[in-house]
């Protein structure tokens, strides 16, 4: 996959790994709102303006590298009453210069490597020391809220680049951005990597949150990925492996929303769907993609297939050759 380049236009467009620097204030703002959101950037008075934009794509999480000469940037309920699709944004200051970030009453100020994550629905406000420099993880507020169990996410909050589960993350985001453009778009393993890293960074009730049995699911979620190509998988075999009863393995999956085969269709359909976008595998019939991943019945996979993906698996084949 090449990198995703955003167009000064304001258009994303596949492009090669060079970022296009661009010396138009305007044109450069109206690209940052149609990627990010309407807010509203302030260049830096008495220098000729610089900024640059690269987006790149891990499943449904942007990664944006922002660069600019601007000294202030900030969004308020006029902007936040525009916002189509919300997200919660991880800012990672990129470079030496300090980075101010307000919202709800908090302060934060970035030096390289440290982050913070702030929400695209409450007023922010930023202030650059010497220019624009951040890579910005957008991930839906959806799939955040998803994840945090109800909790509240602390915004505005200083995340350290330099040591503890925050540098981990602080690391991982800027190497997944630089390879981003070699990984399949649609591979959500990288995407569930990055929520896993963030929230074992998070402070507060994710720090007091009982482990134990998340980290039991997880063990169980791990297994059944690595053997989900074998059509034998089954409820006894799981619970016999990670050492617990079925009725506990059933209620684990139950509490989550989802039942176990529900749970286990899923993610084989979602890897026979990379396959069938896949170019190398393009000499594969449709049935034996569905073998290779623990289907048996091809009526029951192009069922199941179509029903998640409103597609049948010949018509979503067939789009993504014609995409390609």
């Amino acid at each position: 996959m090449a990198a995703v380049e955003v167009s000064m236009a304001g258009e994303v467009s596949m492009a090669g790994e060079a970022e296009k620097t661009v010396t138009d204030f305007g044109k450069w703002a109206n690209t940052v709102c149609t990627v990010c959101g309407p807010l509203e950037a302030t260049a830096t008075p008495q220098q000729p303006f610089a900024g640059s934009i690269d987006l790149r794509r891990v499943a449904d999480v942007p990664l944006i590298k922002h660069k600019a000469s601007i000294d202030r940037l900030h969004w308020d309920r006029r902007h936040i009453a525009e916002v189509q699709s919300p997200f919660c944004y991880v800012i990672l200051q990129l470079s030496e210069n300090r980075l101010k970030v307000s919202q709800d009453h908090h302060e934060v100020a970035l030096g390289a490597g440290d982050w913070t994550m702030i929400d695209s629905l409450r007023p922010a406000f930023f202030e650059f020391e010497k220019g624009f420099d951040i890579l910005a993880v957008n991930i839906p507020r959806e799939l955040l809220a998803t994840r945090a169990h109800n909790q509240d996410i602390p915004l505005a909050t200083f995340m350290s680049g330099t040591h503890g589960a925050s540098a981990l993350f602080s690391n991982f985001a800027r190497s997944l951005y630089s390879h981003a453009p070699s990984l399949h778009p649609e591979d959500v393993r990288h995407r569930e990597n990055i929520l896993d890293l963030l929230f074992s960074a998070l402070p507060g009730p994710f720090d007091l949150r009982d482990r134990r049995r998340e980290r039991l699911l997880e063990r169980i979620q791990r297994y059944i990925d690595i053997n989900l190509n074998d059509p034998d998988l089954s409820a006894q075999t799981i619970a016999d492996t990670v050492g617990v009863s079925l009725r506990h393995l059933y209620r684990m999956f139950s509490d989550q929303g989802q039942s176990l085969g529900e749970w286990i269709r899923q993610r084989r359909l979602e890897r026979a769907r990379c396959d069938l976008g896949d170019p190398q595998f393009r000499g594969n019939s449709i049935l034996d993609i569905a073998l290779s991943w623990g289907f048996n019945d091809a009526a029951h996979f192009s069922r199941s297939f179509r029903e998640t993906f409103g597609l049948s698996p010949r018509e979503y084949r067939r789009q993504t050759q014609t995409d390609s």
